[in-house]
């Protein structure tokens, strides 16, 4: 009996310490959160310089004023993100004020991001045409739905057509 209960004991923290390796092995194969940002941000710049037709000449100057405002967007994002995390954390404690503060904060994201685009609009029309630039929001909205539609394709299997009698 002694021999059994060991035995068991063993196979219990062997599945234990698989389950730990491989939960492990899992975090060490994601790639890094910076590298796979450099990546995405490589690819959404080959993506808008074909959709929009740079020229080399200005593919420098645009992506030095669009990457600027891409990154002052994502820190807000990210500000806003964390206070709501904060906040939530907080649970039942969060008070009246501290949710009054987070519901006008995410409620106002948008403009505060529109305020940055429109911020480097200016600079935009001297290195971008008007065709150019009109087509840029157009291209951000293609390349984001193209995104989704990969990663969505690759979590989950396409839904089975009906069959058609």
């Amino acid at each position: 009996m002694k021999r059994f209960k060991l035995i068991v004991a063993l196979a219990v923290v062997s599945v234990f310490g698989l389950q730990t390796s491989l939960a492990q092995s899992a975090r060490d194969s994601r790639p890094d959160k910076k590298e796979w940002l450099a990546k995405m941000r490589k690819v959404k710049h080959e993506f808008i310089t074909k959709e929009l037709q740079l020229t080399d000449a200005q593919k420098s100057d645009f992506f030095e004023i669009y990457d600027r405002s891409e990154s002052a967007k994502r820190k807000i994002e990210s500000d806003v993100r964390k206070r709501e995390k904060a906040i939530m954390q907080k649970g039942d404690a969060a008070t009246d004020a501290d949710l009054d503060s987070l519901i006008a904060d995410q409620f106002s994201l948008e403009e505060r991001l529109s305020a940055i685009d429109r911020s480097s609009l200016p600079q935009l029309r001297k290195v971008l045409t008007r065709r150019q630039l009109a087509r840029l929001k157009h291209a951000e909205r293609k390349f984001n739905r193209k995104l989704m539609e990969q990663r969505a394709g690759a979590n989950c299997a396409t839904p089975a057509k009906p069959s058609q009698k």
